[in-house]
């Protein structure tokens, strides 16, 4: 007599002729379809491109952007504390507000243009206010103001208001030695440019602490990041270009300059918004805080970009130009006075200073009483 379970055993095993499920050819080859799909999607894991390289190639993108429009927004509220010769300290606010919106075009590399309008302010009370048009064509600049002050110290700005004029830009610059731009150096040549791009296309700008959600900016998806302007790379950037429009190393001195004014910088938080397809910069938003021990205060700016590689309209004014390069060039040792990393020399030399100013020779008659 059977013994219970025996006869389900027996039922149980295979018999002649049914094939075992690793050699059915279906099962196999869906199992084998899983697996590639499985290491597929692995792989394309690991060879998406991580956070810090899509803002590496974002960088690259933007150089070699043909045209672009850009709204921008730059903002610094602070003060100022000093002591007065009774050693009491006082303090003076300060603060600057520029916008400005307009067409980049750099497909002619012979002459690239751009057409901006501007705003500037500065002063927390009664502030100096500049608005108006900015275009250049090649080497040649045009300025046309819409708003000016009605007058700086004894200067008189009336007769300047809606009217185009033209100004000298590299001539001004060969006067004045200013960090990146000016002086008498010769030009950067082709390799050096081409290598400047290269490393600025590499520089780390900026760190991501966050992958934040991607949004939609007009029409189109962009990564959205949380970002963290790297200064110790703005300062390296910095003395690299700078090196190599002198045609040397920094002395102690520029160096000193350098650090002391990078050391007073302090990155805030930022953010940045790059297109999912494209990757062009489309928005991004850094604060700074500066702080040297007299002056503090924050600094921010935010930058909007659309209408890449698109052609553009510009008005480059032709006629009824007035040049007043001149008096600009009067008025460059009290600009320069007024920026941290400029170096010395405020009047070219060989320029005489009138004695009762203490202005350029050129400035006398533009600055004389009215």
């Amino acid at each position: 007599m059977p013994q219970p379970g025996l006869t389900e055993v027996a039922s149980a095993s295979p018999r002649k002729g049914v094939k075992k499920w690793y050699t059915n050819v279906g099962i196999l080859l869906t199992i084998l379809i899983s697996l590639i799909a499985l290491s597929m999607a692995a792989l394309m894991l690991l060879l998406l491109p991580q956070s810090s390289e899509i803002i590496r190639f974002m960088q690259w993108r933007m150089i070699n952007a043909k045209s672009y429009y850009v709204e921008a927004n730059a903002a610094y509220q602070g003060g100022l504390a000093r002591k007065d010769a009774n050693g009491t300290t006082r303090r003076s606010d300060e603060a600057v507000a520029f916008s400005s919106e307009g067409w980049f075009d750099r497909r002619d590399p012979a002459l690239p243009k751009t057409q901006q309008k501007f705003d500037l302010k500065w002063g927390r009370t009664d502030p100096l206010a500049f608005a108006g048009e900015y275009a250049r064509a090649g080497e040649a600049n045009y300025f046309n103001f819409s708003q000016l002050p009605p007058r700086m110290g004894t200067l008189h700005f009336d007769e300047f208001r809606n009217r185009w004029l033209r100004v000298n830009v590299k001539r001004l610059l060969s006067l004045i030695d200013l960090p990146l731009v000016g002086g008498e150096h010769p030009e950067l040549k082709d390799e050096d440019k081409a290598y400047l791009l290269e490393q600025f296309r590499q520089t780390p700008f900026v760190g991501v602490d966050e992958k934040l959600k991607t949004e939609t900016l007009g029409g189109v998806r962009t990564y959205h990041y949380k970002v963290r302007p790297e200064i110790l790379f703005f300062k390296d950037y910095y003395v690299l270009a700078e090196s190599k429009r002198l045609g040397r190393e920094f002395t102690g001195k520029e160096r000193i300059a350098a650090d002391a004014f990078f050391a007073d910088v302090t990155a805030d938080d930022g953010e940045m918004w790059i297109g999912t397809r494209d990757y062009f910069l489309y928005r991004v938003r850094l604060r700074f805080k500066y702080d040297d021990g007299e002056r503090n205060g924050v600094f921010s700016i935010t930058a909007n970009f659309t209408h890449f590689n698109e052609p553009s309209v510009m008005d480059i004014p032709s006629q009824d130009v007035e040049d007043v390069s001149q008096l600009v060039e009067s008025m460059l040792p009290g600009i320069k006075a007024h920026l941290p990393l400029a170096k010395e020399g405020l009047v070219p030399r060989g320029t005489k200073v009138d004695e009762k100013t203490g202005l350029p020779a050129t400035a006398k008659a533009v600055f004389e009483p009215a």
